[in-house]
């Protein structure tokens, strides 16, 4: 296969005592066969489309979250409700971007997430709780794989949204190596 894609919500469950009542029956940690065989996929030149929560996931496996290009903070990483906003900023300079232009959407906007020094901005959004400006999507060259990783895809209404499904196209088509 040439494209893993990532919409997982899997971490041990040991950051917040709501998490408690599940973690018998939901609570996971990453195989190091497992980590190996998605770090020989990447780095071989397969590509990789994280979404969402995939941020939050595999909080044992210390490489995950530079393979991933970005990193959920516990203590600083939130969202609120999903609400309506615009996606902007957007950069016209990458394929996965390339003829897409600002979009509504429908979703959760993840603030404070921490982006892998040398990873490249896709686009971002202006906060409506704080008027901050937030990175949504972000790619990356990890050995010979390509990387995206993109904070939206809440719901499958955000996944069909115009704008966001065009970008989630062009993304996949990018980290397999079939777009420049």
């Amino acid at each position: 296969y040439d494209l893993l894609t990532m919409i997982t919500l899997r971490w041990r469950m040991l950051d917040d005592d709501k998490y408690i009542p599940h973690r018998e029956q939901w609570a996971y940690e990453i195989s190091d066969a497992d980590q190996r065989r998605i770090q020989t996929h990447i780095s071989q030149g397969g590509g990789m489309l994280g979404l969402h929560t995939t941020c939050i996931c595999f909080d044992t496996w210390k490489e995950w979250s530079s393979l991933l290009g970005a990193q959920w903070v516990w203590g600083e990483t939130f969202h609120p409700p999903p609400a309506k906003f615009l996606v902007q900023d957007i950069n016209q300079n990458h394929p996965s971007t390339d003829q897409l232009e600002e979009f509504e959407i429908v979703d959760e906007i993840y603030h404070n997430l921490r982006p892998e020094p040398d990873v490249e901005l896709l686009f971002a959004t202006r906060s409506a709780v704080d008027n901050s400006v937030q990175a949504l999507s972000w790619a990356q060259q990890v050995g010979e794989g390509r990387v995206i990783y993109n904070a939206l895809g809440h719901d499958r209404a955000s996944v069909e949204t115009p704008g966001h499904s065009q970008f989630l196209q062009q993304s996949a088509l990018w980290c397999c190596g079939n777009a420049s």
